[in-house]
């Protein structure tokens, strides 16, 4: 029983302790509540009593706007009630109302809330004491021992617990410590590799260089290795044609020797029946031909006949030479006697103006002559037309096509009304009075121009027979119609009569003949006077008279210029061959100022001029000549030499410009630019003359029967190199010319590859990114990377410029190698050289002219305008001295400084973007008061926004007036003056994008090919075929009307090659492309702005869709404004970045233009731009499920906001272009 009682004893002790234990325990866990409770109960009465604050506060300040929007409406009210009749009054008071409206229901809301509030504070107090009251009831005198028991208990657990943490402790001290030497070794480790990475980076610096000379050592390669390919063709060439000649030589020498062989056999034969006969009649004749033998007889007969025949020959050289002589000195004392002038200068001046004046009245006279017929053809048809009308018939074919017209419907039958026939009859009496009028005018035109022409045949004659020349060969067969009037006889030796106006070119071809036979006397008699030996050293007809052709007279001439009628001979004559007089002779140090137009025609004027200084320097070379006294007293010879090839040269030029004008109009062979002398009306009727002319005889010209290549391409850039490439890839011969001139202002030159790859897209994409780059440095900082350090509002990172443009440059050079590596492995020949036509030899002859101004000429089937566009600049004093283009800047070799873009397109702003970015003060002087003016202008003004706010300066409506520098010094400023206040200020740098020019001025194109006589642009077919010509085609930015964008010169390049080689039809589409502004907010679109929408269709059917947000990356990274541009303290941070603009058209939903700007924008675009060529709607963009936290979903979720709603887009918060709930 005892042992029972004891176990049921320490049972209940048992019991006891555990139910102590778990009441201590749940009283533990009350008091842990109980505090965690109070802790709540603190921080969320602080944390109410802080929001009930701020609620209190916000609803008194809600309560002072609504008593000043009560007292605004009651002002409102007063002011409706006297001003009821303004829209305006009402419509603010309903906003008003509105808005009031609004407070309330937020005053109700927070009312609401804050009841809330106190609801839950007061169900926590309540907890609270439920608590406290528990917690006392549950304690007792034992509470505080139990507790301190079971805390010691707890106590020795943590303590055993503490012990073997310490020794896991102890161990990773010792795991530590070795840790720590492994560091240690490495870090010693990383000094060595550092000093290696280091002693690499020199040697891959060290390499790239080696890399870049190698690069340009091998595109000079390719240049003297393309150089010599040419130069063996054209010795290729040259070869066969001598092969063919000497084969045809050794032919001719062949039969030669074999019919002396003939010859020599026959005499042999001869000879020895002579002996055999001479033998047989016992002739002793054999014997007393002495100890000679047969071929030593014939041997001294032939030297016996040569020596005659070499006597003879002197002689008559003599008298021949004696013969030229007199009558060159005859023909030299007519023209003196003629014209009564002894000075040889004035002779030539004389000369030289009155043959100037005949010929730009002669012109004028053509051109007279031949209005004067078309209106005598439209008399001659309303004379029949009268007369038919008349009689009451239908006139047979009346000109003008209202009155045929009116003749069919009023006159043709008899049935007609008569009024209608009286009134018909009564508009030709009046046409016919005022045609009566119309032919008197012109014909007292007429009489003037037949003056004209007299006297420009008097001229000729008078030329004529002061030469003493022999008439023209079927010169009687003129056209005497031509010339009612015509001058009075010139009786002169043989030469009587007067010259014709069909027989003038065969005059002035005999006048050209006789001056050249004149310096052949003078050569003659020179060499007869002076010896050979001196006459070579003195006077060398072959050098000394240059011209840009070499005139050679055949033996038989059948051309005009010649001297005689085409098609007819002009006898069996022996000419040496003379270069006639112009400035490309040896007198190099006056030439520079030509070397740019050495490659195009001469114009009239600048023959004369030419001819004249050529005069002048001989003259002053003569003088020399005579002072120092090395040559004799031959002074009026050479000066009859020089009058003499004076006159030839005009004479030539002015048959060839008889020729053009027959065929062209009468100043056809004149360049664009050049005034004729025979007035403002003649000019004018001579500038439309050519431009109709030229073309017209482009088309006409027959292309030739075989061509050098099938393909010839002008300009590498982007558009001709894929042009060229895909036309080889069809197997067709494919040539590609590509030359660099320098650039106007620094003579930048650079190498394959066009602007884009050169100056253009590829180093301003690379400097955009450089320069976006110091926000990423920004935004690392706000992120956690320490190591970068903080920049304030307006600081920047310190940056290499010419490590930049360094490494760009590399890689520029790396694809210029490639592109020609391209072309050799695509089959495309290149060459480098300025490709040009002859507008003589029509559109498949092309001239190519290389940097040591070599010139060769080939023929191609199909020619392709590719040379793209050059920057131009300001015509303001200092600009090229001190200015620089696009084509300067991505390879300038020192840090730009302060710099001033003057510009205010897409190049101006991209190239201040960067500038800004890297870290320089940069200001854009614009001339009007838009940016981006051919883009939507909402957009341009969020770009320019987005630029002030990171600094870029703006000068509106200001353009730069002059730039100066103080100091000739190359580190000192540049002080532009500014025109529209007359201020100034000082900049490193200015650069000028003010748009760009095609390259298309030293072509040789036909004037019809430009879109208007000062443009350079080039108007084409739907088939990229260049108007007026039959085989030129362009693309790119020589072509008007068309986005200058590499991509649509790529494109259209290779569909031309496609349609010309590859039997495709397919044509360049040139709307719905996509375009990017890569400035420092990326700005992409498609298809129309809003202000070209609002002129296609009215303002109801339009709606623009708008929404401006910030990028999620940058709202927690808080980029900062530049100081200038913050309105306050507070105002910190920089707007919204993101924008999205859709232009649609209402009554179909269709989506007109599509609009964004944002990171990556340029990625962006592509897809918006394929759904919009494809129609997209509104709808169904609205329909489309977006990737959540991106830009691109506001696009499809918030553009719900229109602009004629006059609500604010402008977003604030949010999760970047998404919704959060």
């Amino acid at each position: 029983m005892m042992a029972k009682h004891t176990r049921g004893f320490g049972s209940a002790v048992q019991s006891s302790d555990a139910e102590k234990k778990s009441i201590e325990a749940e009283i533990q866990q009350l008091q842990r509540n109980f505090r965690v409770l109070e802790n709540d109960k603190r921080n969320y009465g602080e944390v109410s009593q802080g929001v009930i604050r701020k609620q209190r506060a916000t609803i008194m300040k809600l309560s002072r706007e609504n008593k000043k929007m009560k007292q605004e409406v009651n002002d409102t009210r007063a002011f409706t009630a006297s001003m009821s009749e303004h829209k305006i009054g009402t419509e603010r008071l309903q906003r008003i109302q509105e808005e009031k409206d609004r407070i309330d229901a937020r005053l109700r809301d927070e009312s609401a809330r804050g009841e809330l509030i106190d609801d839950r504070i007061g169900v926590l107090q309540k907890k609270i004491r439920s608590l406290r009251e528990e917690l006392a009831r549950r304690g007792g005198v034992n509470a505080a021992k139990e507790t301190n028991e079971a805390m010691d208990k707890q106590i020795k657990i943590l303590d055993n617990r503490l012990e073997k943490n310490l020794q896991k402790f102890n161990e990773v001290i010792a795991v530590n410590t070795n840790l720590r030497d492994r560091i240690d070794s490495l870090r010693r480790e990383r000094v060595v590799f550092d000093s290696i990475y280091r002693k690499l980076e020199i040697e891959l610096q060290e390499k790239k260089k080696e890399m870049a000379n190698i690069i340009e050592q091998a595109n000079a390669a390719y240049e003297a290795r393309d150089q010599a390919q040419a130069q063996m063709t054209a010795l290729k060439q040259q070869a066969d044609r001598e092969h063919i000649e000497f084969e045809k030589e050794w032919k001719e020498l062949g039969r030669l020797i074999e019919n002396d062989k003939k010859m020599k056999e026959f005499m042999r034969q001869r000879e020895k029946a002579r002996i055999e006969d001479s033998g047989k009649s016992g002739d002793a004749h054999v014997v007393a031909r002495g100890d000679l033998g047969v071929d030593d007889e014939n041997n001294l007969r032939k030297q016996v006949n040569q020596s005659a025949w070499g006597i003879a020959k002197d002689k008559v050289a003599i008298r021949m030479t004696a013969d030229k002589v007199e009558v060159y000195e005859e023909a030299f004392g007519k023209i003196q006697s003629a014209t009564g002038i002894s000075d040889i200068d004035e002779l030539v001046q004389n000369f030289i103006a009155a043959e100037d004046q005949n010929f730009s009245l002669f012109n004028y006279a053509n051109q007279l002559s031949g209005d004067i017929k078309k209106l005598e053809a439209s008399v001659g048809d309303l004379t029949l037309e009268f007369n038919a009308l008349k009689t009451g018939g239908t006139a047979p074919t009346p000109s003008p096509p209202q009155l045929s017209a009116i003749a069919v419907e009023g006159v043709g039958d008899g049935g007609a009304p008569e009024s209608v026939k009286q009134k018909f009859l009564s508009d030709l009496e009046e046409r016919w009075s005022g045609m009566d009028k119309k032919a008197e005018h012109y014909e007292l035109k007429n009489q003037q121009a037949m003056k004209t022409l007299t006297s420009v045949r008097a001229g000729i004659q008078s030329i004529f027979n002061r030469l003493g020349c022999d008439p023209p060969p079927l010169a009687a067969m003129g056209d005497t119609q031509s010339s009612p009037s015509p001058p009075p006889a010139t009786t002169q030796g043989s030469n009587e009569g007067s010259v014709s106006e069909s027989a003038m070119l065969p005059y002035l071809g005999v006048i050209e003949k006789t001056a050249n036979e004149i310096l052949q006397l003078f050569a003659s008699s020179q060499v007869a006077v002076s010896g050979e030996e001196n006459g070579a050293a003195d006077f060398e007809v072959g050098d000394k008279y240059l011209m840009p052709k070499t005139v050679v007279a055949p033996t038989t001439s059948s051309s005009p210029v010649g001297g005689g009628v085409p098609g007819q001979s002009s006898g069996a004559q022996s000419f040496m061959t003379i270069k006639l007089p112009s400035t490309v002779e040896d007198y190099s140090d006056d030439s520079d100022e030509d070397e740019e137009d050495d490659q195009r025609p001469y114009t009239r004027d600048e023959l004369k001029a030419r001819s004249m200084r050529d005069i002048a320097k001989r003259r002053d070379r003569q003088k020399k000549m005579n002072n120092s006294g090395n040559s004799r007293d031959n002074t009026s010879g050479k000066g009859v030499v020089s009058l003499c090839s004076s006159m030839m040269l005009l004479a030539r030029v002015y048959c060839y410009s008889y020729m053009i004008s027959m065929v062209n109009g009468a100043a056809s062979f004149l360049r664009p630019g050049v005034v004729a002398a025979a007035g403002p009306a003649a000019a004018a009727a001579a500038a439309a003359a050519a431009a109709a002319g030229n073309s017209a005889a482009w088309m006409s010209t027959a292309p030739p029967e075989r061509f050098d290549y099938d393909y010839v391409v002008l300009g590498g850039g982007s558009g001709g190199m894929a042009s060229a490439k895909r036309a080889a890839s069809y197997g067709a011969s494919t040539l590609l010319c590509d030359y660099v001139s320098p650039s106007i202002t620094r003579g930048t030159k650079w190498g394959l590859g066009g602007t884009c790859v050169n100056v253009g897209c590829i180093p301003k994409k690379l400097m955009h990114y450089t320069g976006n780059l110091e926000g990423s440095l920004r935004d690392a900082n706000k992120l956690g990377y320490t190591e970068i350090p903080e920049k304030k509002p307006g600081e920047h990172y310190q940056h290499d410029w010419n490590k930049m443009v360094s490494d760009i440059q590399m890689y520029i050079k790396k694809l210029n190698f490639m592109y020609r590596t391209g072309l050799r492995n695509g089959g495309v020949e290149y060459e480098h050289a300025w490709g040009s036509f002859d507008p003589e030899a029509g559109p498949h002859t092309v001239k190519l002219a290389n940097k040591k101004g070599e010139v060769r000429t080939i023929t191609a089937k199909n020619v392709l305008v590719a040379t793209g566009g050059r920057p131009r600049i300001l015509d303001i004093p200092g600009a090229l001295e001190y200015g620089i283009t696009s084509d300067d800047l991505f390879s300038l070799r020192t840090p730009p400084g302060k710099t001033l873009v003057v510009g205010s397109r897409y190049i101006a702003l991209e190239c201040a973007g960067f500038l800004t970015e890297l870290g320089f003060d940069t200001t854009v002087a614009v001339r009007s008061d838009k940016v981006l003016k051919n883009f939507d202008q909402d957009m341009a003004n969020k770009v320019k926004s987005v630029m002030q706010e990171l600094g870029t300066k703006f000068l509106m409506e200001t353009e730069p007036a002059s730039l100066t520098k103080s100091d000739s010094d190359e580190g000192s400023r540049i002080t532009v003056n500014f025109d529209k206040d007359g201020t100034s200020d000082d900049f490193d740098t200015v650069l000028f994008a003010t748009g760009r020019t095609a390259a298309t001025a030293n072509l040789g194109l036909p004037s019809e090919a430009f879109a208007s006589p000062t443009s350079s642009k080039l108007v084409i077919d739907e088939k990229n075929l260049v108007r007026g010509t039959p085989c030129v085609y362009a693309v790119g930015d020589v072509v008007k009307g068309i986005p200058e964008l590499t991509p649509v010169a790529i494109k259209a390049g290779e569909l031309l090659a496609d349609r010309l080689f590859g039997g495709k039809t397919e044509l360049m589409d040139y709307s719905s492309i996509p375009t990017t502004v890569f400035t420092p907010a990326e700005y992409s679109h498609v298809g129309m702005s809003e202000e070209e929408a609002l002129k296609e269709y009215s303002k109801d059917e339009v709606e623009c869709y708008m929404y401006n947000w910030g990028s999620l990356e940058l709202s927690v990274t808080h980029r900062p404004k530049v100081p200038s541009t913050m309105a306050n303290e507070f105002d910190e941070e920089m707007s919204p970045n993101c924008m999205c603009k859709i232009v649609v058209h209402e009554p179909d939903e269709k989506v007109l233009g599509f609009h964004y700007i944002g990171p990556a924008a340029g990625e962006v675009i592509h897809g918006f731009a394929v759904a919009f060529k494809m129609g997209m709607t509104k709808s169904q963009i609205e329909d489309i499920v977006g990737v959540h936290p991106t830009d691109c979903e506001a696009v499809i979720q918030q553009m719900h906001i229109t602009k004629s709603s006059g609500e604010n887009y402008v977003a604030t918060g949010g999760c970047g272009g998404g919704k959060c709930g």
